[in-house]
């Protein structure tokens, strides 16, 4: 039967519902303790750096091995391995906050997370059946908003009632499920005829340089992608700090501020996957949303509440659409034995750019304020996406056009 819903994509499915429930029950309790510890953005940016450090070396460093390795058990490793890293934390943090603590839990899930991210994007594209490339990843892009947006109120609710060691006990056990899931997929992730020795190891990264000198529009969107990122994730605490140093909104509203966007970002998740758009199409909608978007996030914090949800509303709905139109393209584009190692010059330029903008978004936070720094951060986005993005428009259309054969026959 011709379907997306295979046993190996609903394991995987299974797996990674899992692991988005644990990252989002610990993501924003940890945010809100480090700001509300310390009442510094600085400080506060510096535990996100610390995280981004490993992804500007080990991606490249573990590329090659992931693309010639089975990825299936690096994915269980690795959430076994995280399980046991929140148990050691859960006993080590059990007396309090203590802010070196938690850098060094960033720096060990940051160093996991670089390699998880990786493996799991080499992997994904091979558990979706040929000819639902749009729907797998309609239905990726649609499950991490759905766990946003009913995880943003119960892990503020929990930030508020639950001491943090109980929730890295919570968290690691929802990390070693994950892992148990991903066991019984059937599909290992193997690239045929991959033997590893040091030769084949530079070879293959030399592969990946050639590859990508001659790709253009792939460099210009990784580009973007990584300018966007960086001012997302500084973004993302400016608006926490404008809510929790608010009288008025706080840390409740902020997590129905999160819901309106995770539900935009379901809804336009679930069009994507019942509506296949024509490949033609993908570049001018991705141009319009990435613009839209950089006006939304501009007058964001200037607006009322009320006005505030409709704004992530609309962002988290144009948001999922461009990503979901983007990785179908960048996926069905990129050969499967180049694929990890392409994507790990993705990562570490987005991790480079981001650990840059986590600083000097801390520095530019604390001296104009989130609300004039969202908007300089927002406008300097929109900028970029002019020069990387419709500028050379030949070139980035190429990628958009990217599908499988069986995909393009159905539309």
């Amino acid at each position: 039967m011709d379907t997306l819903w295979t046993r190996d994509f609903k394991l995987i499915f299974g797996g990674t519902l899992i692991s988005a429930i644990a990252s989002q029950a610990m993501y924003i309790p940890l945010s809100l303790m480090t700001y509300a510890s310390t009442s510094s953005i600085k400080l506060s940016s510096y535990i996100m750096i610390i995280s981004m450090l490993p992804s500007i070396i080990l991606p490249l460093v573990v590329s090659p091995l992931v693309d010639r390795a089975p990825k299936k058990y690096i994915i269980v490793g690795l959430d076994y391995f995280n399980a046991l890293t929140y148990f050691f934390f859960a006993f080590l943090t059990r007396e309090g906050f203590v802010y070196n603590h938690y850098l060094l839990l960033a720096l060990i899930i940051g160093a996991n997370g670089a390699i998880y991210q990786i493996a799991y994007q080499a992997w994904y594209p091979m558990l979706i059946p040929q000819g639902h490339m749009q729907r797998g990843y309609a239905v990726s892009s649609t499950l991490y908003p759905m766990v946003m947006m009913v995880m943003a109120p119960v892990a503020s609710f929990m930030y508020k009632y639950i001491p943090m060691h109980y929730l890295f006990i919570i968290v690691g056990v929802l990390s070693a499920m994950a892992a148990t899931a991903e066991l019984f997929i059937k599909d290992q992730g193997r690239v045929p005829g991959h033997s590893m020795d040091l030769k084949a190891y530079f070879s293959d990264i030399k592969e990946a340089l050639a590859f990508l000198k001659n790709e253009k529009g792939l460099v210009n969107i990784y580009t973007y992608m990584a300018f966007s990122s960086g001012v997302a994730h500084a973004g993302l605490l400016y608006v926490q700090v404008f809510f929790q140093n608010s009288l008025i909104l706080g840390v409740t509203r902020l997590g129905f501020l999160t819901t309106a966007e995770t539900l935009g970002r379901v809804l336009g998740g679930m069009l994507q996957y019942k509506v296949i758009i024509p490949a033609k199409k993908r570049f001018k909608i991705t141009q319009f949303v990435y613009y839209s978007y950089g006006v939304l996030d501009i007058i964001l914090l200037y607006l009322s509440y009320p006005l505030m949800l409709l704004n992530r509303f609309i962002a988290g709905s144009m948001g999922v659409t461009s990503a979901t139109l983007r990785e179908t393209s960048v996926q069905a584009y990129l050969p499967n034995k180049l694929r990890a190692k392409v994507l790990s010059f993705s990562h570490i330029a987005s991790s480079l750019v981001m650990v840059v903008f986590q600083y000097l978004g801390g520095i530019l936070g604390d001296s104009l304020g989130p609300r004039k720094s969202m908007v300089l951060l927002s406008s300097f986005l929109l900028i970029v996406a002019f020069i990387f993005i419709s500028l050379p428009a030949k070139e980035n259309a190429k990628v958009y056009t990217a599908t499988d054969e069986k995909t393009l026959a159905s539309i």
